[in-house]
């Protein structure tokens, strides 16, 4: 018997040490009791199956370790059985994220052929968090692609924020440098151009009637006289005339050919009638507007159509005539006003079609149009105001232009309705003079202003804010009635409104 627990003891002590990284807590008494069952009858087969099992479990334990990326550590000291069953009774648990487990899985694998393995490193080491893995991915990429590309390129690898502003102060000083230039350059050849008094041509004659004009202060005659006695000199004088429409049926000559060219700027907000004197004077006409803003107010007008000659009736504007007729047209993709695409996001995909090209921020991803609510109401049938709405917006106005930062930043107030606007403004116009802030809001190039929706077309600030004004009345009813905005071309309005700011828009609403 001792010999025959001899033979077999060999076998299993061998086994029992290739088995000691699974079963750390094997009780080696179990051997004694093993090796006396086979000293009992058990033959060499038995004590075999026994091997092949342990091998079998072996090899079972290290694909499941392989599977689960268990850590042979954590499973120190605790029965590996146990271990094992736990770990399959979660699986068991939670077996409908097992798809999702296995594709993520398979994703990582792809991205770790791909070299973009700290994606999923990152995750499973609880650097990052599951809703930052898009956002974190992201920073890696831009973070990789300049320590990639920056040092590869001669000219970005020398480039630094010091020699950028440089490069961009020397081009604003060549820039005020060229327009002075300029402005002298003009002066000098109208200077040139001026006729001598004592010259015997017709333009001697002129130069002195106008001598004698200015000196009787126009007595006796007015400027239409002046145009139609001087109009040689006028043109060698002031080639370049700004006028409006009214003014040019006023005081020029219904004449054909009085200029080379006439511009006409901000046109889809002027009429075909008021529009076609100034044409006929000029030889050609360069006709500038976006038919996507307001057009013409009709409010003055008549609103008769001539209903059997609908051909003969005017559009809109002389910019939707001129488009109806298939004149050659020019589109300005480029918009140069809002330094921060959120600006003129909403405009472009709404009215634009996504065709305006913007320059891309370094704070892209911020957005500089903000929400701002206020709990207030709208005093409908009554004052038609907003009152909360109108104090929030002039405290935000009062804190800007008391910083000394901000206040450098020039605003503008837009409102959906002309009682609001009369209301902020009446209180800005108090509370500005009360805290002694007339200086910061208008003694500047760009003073803050108080519009409504119609009349601030042209019009652009560093900073616009809101004041929609409309919402829920005391009894919490929102009525769709949202003034010009629910008129005709209502949209028009809000394109215009939208796209005033450069630098941040702020919307206070109910």
């Amino acid at each position: 018997v001792y010999r025959r627990r001899t033979e077999f003891m060999q076998p299993l002590y061998a086994l029992h040490e290739k088995c000691a990284s699974a079963f750390l807590d094997y009780n080696p008494d179990a051997f004694n009791g093993m090796c006396i069952r086979a000293s009992n009858g058990y033959t060499m087969p038995v004590i075999e199956g026994y091997l092949k099992a342990a091998e079998s479990f072996l090899n079972a334990e290290e694909a499941f370790l392989e599977c689960t990326n268990a850590d042979r550590s954590k499973i120190k000291g605790e029965d590996v059985i146990d271990y094992y069953s736990a770990k399959a009774g979660a699986l068991i648990d939670n077996l409908d994220m097992l798809p999702n487990w296995c594709m993520y899985k398979a994703t990582g694998k792809k991205l770790s052929a791909l070299g973009l393995n700290f994606i999923s490193d990152a995750l499973e080491s609880g650097k990052l968090k599951g809703e930052n893995v898009l956002a974190g991915f992201e920073k890696n990429v831009y973070k990789n692609f300049l320590e990639i590309n920056i040092p590869a390129d001669a000219d970005l690898s020398r480039m630094t924020v010091g020699t950028l502003e440089e490069t961009i102060e020397k081009f604003r000083l060549a820039w005020d440098e060229f327009s002075r230039l300029s402005k002298e350059k003009i002066r000098s050849l109208l200077i040139s151009r001026l006729p001598s008094r004592d010259g015997a041509d017709s333009l001697s004659v002129e130069v002195n009637a106008f001598t004698r004009l200015s000196k009787s202060n126009l007595r006796g005659s007015g400027l239409r006289a002046l145009f139609e006695e001087v109009p040689e000199l006028v043109k060698r004088v002031s080639p370049c005339m700004l006028m409006s429409p009214i003014t040019v049926a006023q005081y020029l000559k219904p004449e054909a050919d009085l200029f080379d060219l006439v511009i006409f700027d901000e046109a889809s907000q002027m009429t075909t009638a008021e529009a076609v004197g100034s044409i006929a004077r000029a030889k050609s006409a360069i006709v500038v507007g976006d038919p996507k803003q307001l057009p013409p107010t009709t409010f003055f007008h008549s609103a008769y159509v001539d209903e059997e000659n609908l051909e003969n009736e005017d559009l809109e504007s002389i910019l939707d005539d001129c488009l109806a007729l298939g004149l050659p047209e020019r589109h300005l993709l480029w918009h140069y006003r809002s330094k921060h695409e959120s600006l003129i996001a909403f405009s472009n995909g709404m009215y634009y079609d996504n065709k305006l090209c913007t320059f891309p921020s370094p704070d892209a991803l911020e957005n500089k149009c903000r929400f701002i609510p206020v709990e207030g109401t709208y005093d409908r049938g009554f004052t038609k105001r907003n009152k909360k709405e109108a104090e929030a917006l002039v405290k935000e106005v009062l804190r800007r232009l008391s910083d000394p930062v901000l206040s450098r930043l020039s605003m503008g107030v837009v409102t959906f309705s002309g009682a609001q606007r009369d209301d902020i403004e009446r209180m800005l116009t108090k509370e500005i003079a009360a805290h002694k802030l007339d200086a910061a809001a208008y003694d500047r190039d760009e003073p803050l202003f108080v519009k409504n929706l119609e009349n601030v077309q042209g019009d652009e600030r560093d900073v616009i804010l809101f004041s929609i004004c409309y919402g829920p009345d005391k009894t919490g009813r929102v009525s769709l009635n949202f003034g010009p905005l629910n008129q005709s071309g209502g949209w028009r309005r809000l394109n215009v409104a939208v796209s005033r700011a450069r630098e941040e828009m702020l919307v206070f609403s109910t």
